[in-house]
């Protein structure tokens, strides 16, 4: 049925004079859209429309059709329509007909849908459910080829005023966004950039309307429920969210491209900054900056307070949710690779206490928010309350048992936020309370937050007061099975959390019922030494930071503690 539809396409631009048959046009369109779509022979047409790709290339040739063309000739071809139905039923009048004085203007008026438009729709749903099916997407890139790509994109996006054929341009960015080797065309393309950019910006709250109308999860529920799909509001929304699934996945690639003079250097694996230079100034003013707080936004409107108070989270609410996570994520993560990347290098040796004066510059106030999101957070405080809200998500996820994904995205995204600033997690019990009843697959996510929150060396200044919480008086017994034997990752997480602990002599009982230093002694070999050597560095730094204070030696010091030092010196040498 397929090929007669294509024949079908194939003869009808051979008119008498030339001239196109839109009808006929028209219904091998929306055929093969539909059979496409069906659930029984839909994926047995979508082999033989791709097979061979001289089929797909026919059918998408459609989109170069000018509109005005093909609604001119509609209309001609209509009016000679309405002429044989008078000459076959001359008691017809033309009042009836509509067609006395009738303009091609007034005629298109009258239509619900531009003929131009059904065509367009067709064709690039049809190409969006050709890329929806896992095994068909590759066939359609070979098919149409890259270079013709990101044209039949923007054609959806910008050069048609069709909100269905709009919509669908963002969600086949989106569907090509997932594929590695066509990003770089669509992150360096900035007209696309823009497209993505605004529709994100006007779905966000930096759009400056109302929070309720903010709501997308809300609306989304609502078109699931049978309520109206294309009205303004869940236009905007759709746009949002597809924009957002092309963000995610051109993850931070976006800001090496348009890097402005007051950002940093490039990273590795980007070309030099005449790049950078080339590409800066074809973002939109109010595009450029939105893409600055971009994280900042996504922040703000991970609404924790509705997820928590909701009895079931919807899908729509998730998905939403991961989104702005998953772009949280990817900032902080390229925030520390760029500064890892600085590290390294010649060690340099310094005398210890060569000023009795000398004090570490330590980050207050306003320094301790992460410069991404300082625009729309002003305080430290502000950005602990949001963060103890994402604990809560998970804690809710957990008790109801759904969102493993955004469970997993929001705990990498703190560790990588709390391995730049520690501080952002006001209570590491908070935490602590999430690991002793956390499932499995998650502790090494949460183990390494646990890790990070407890980093920072203004904890262990704190007064005996404030520190004396919870969690000092918590039950650690339960942490041994994840010292002894969890994965690799986990062990090694567990002993940092405990290490970055010692320093705080009043945390011994706590660190002592962890059953830690029935883990610590002598080792088997060098063999041993050499696969464990994560595990080691974070005993050492244990055993380092707990021996500070005199008052531990008479726990810390036995025969398998001097041993396990004794195979440490043998083994590194």
């Amino acid at each position: 049925v397929v090929e007669a539809f294509l024949v079908f396409m194939t003869v009808a631009g051979k008119g008498v004079n030339g001239e196109m048959c839109v009808e006929l046009l028209m219904s091998a369109v929306f055929g093969i859209s539909a059979l496409v779509s069906s659930p029984k022979t839909g994926e047995r047409c979508m082999a033989s429309l791709l097979f061979p790709a001289t089929r797909l290339q026919l059918f998408m040739s459609l989109l170069r059709l000018p509109a005005a063309d093909i609604n001119s000739t509609y209309f001609n071809g209509t009016i000679g329509i309405r002429t044989l139905q008078r000459t076959a039923a001359p008691e017809i009048t033309p009042e009836e007909l509509q067609v006395g004085g009738l303009g091609q203007h007034n005629f298109l008026e009258r239509c619900h849908v531009n003929p131009s438009f059904f065509l367009y729709r067709n064709v690039v749903r049809t190409l969006c459910l050709l890329l929806a099916h896992p095994e068909m997407a590759v066939r359609v890139q070979q098919a149409i080829a890259p270079p013709r790509i990101v044209p039949t994109c923007m054609f959806a996006l910008r050069d048609t005023t069709d909100t269905y054929v709009n919509v669908y341009g963002y969600l086949l960015v989106a569907t090509f966004s997932k594929h590695r080797t066509l990003q770089p065309g669509f992150v360096n393309d900035a007209s696309i950039m823009n497209e993505l950019l605004t529709g994100c910006r006007r779905g966000s709250s930096a759009s400056g309307e109302d929070s309720e109308d903010q709501d997308i999860a809300a609306q989304l529920d609502n078109v699931a429920k049978g309520g109206a799909m294309w009205n303004p509001k869940t236009i905007v929304q759709n746009k949002y969210l597809l924009s957002m699934v092309s963000l995610t996945n051109f993850a931070e690639s976006i800001r090496e491209v348009y890097r402005t003079d007051e950002d940093k250097e490039p990273a590795r694996g980007y070309a030099s900054s005449e790049v950078s230079h080339d590409a800066e100034g074809k973002l939109t003013i109010s595009n450029k900056v939105f893409m600055k707080k971009l994280a900042a936004v996504c922040l703000q409107d991970f609404d924790t307070e509705a997820i928590v108070s909701s009895h079931k989270m919807t899908d729509a609410q998730e998905f939403s949710a991961l989104l702005k996570i998953i772009v949280l994520h990817n900032t902080f993560v390229q925030r520390v690779m760029l500064e890892s990347y600085k590290k390294g290098g010649e060690v340099k040796m310094e005398k210890i206490g060569v000023s009795p004066e000398f004090a570490p510059v330590r980050p207050s106030g306003l320094e301790l928010v992460p410069k991404e999101l300082r625009i729309l957070f002003k305080s430290l405080k502000q950005l602990q309350n949001k963060c103890e809200g994402m604990l809560q998500v998970v804690e809710h996820c957990l008790d109801t048992n759904r969102g493993q994904q955004l469970i997993t995205a929001i705990l990498e995204c703190l560790s990588g936020l709390t391995f730049l600033t520690p501080l952002v997690i006001l209570d590491p019990f908070s935490v602590y309370s999430i690991v002793t009843k956390a499932p499995e697959w998650i502790h090494s996510s949460l183990m390494c937050l646990l890790c990070n929150s407890l980093a920072d060396e203004g904890r262990v200044e704190t007064s005996e007061e404030v520190d004396s919480g919870e969690m000092i008086n918590a039950e650690s017994d339960y942490l041994f099975p994840l010292i002894s034997t969890s994965s690799l990752k986990v062990r090694q997480h567990t002993l940092a959390s405990l290490a970055n602990l010692c320093p705080r002599p009043r945390f011994l009982p706590f660190i002592l019922n962890s059953g830690v230093f029935r883990t610590i002694k002598p080792l088997p070999d060098r063999a041993y030494f050499v696969e464990h050597f994560g595990l080691v560095i974070e005993c050492m730094r244990l055993l380092t930071n707990l021996t500070c204070q005199i008052d531990t030696h008479v726990d810390v010091v036995s025969e398998d503690t001097v041993g396990f030092l004794r195979d440490v010196l043998k083994y590194s040498s």
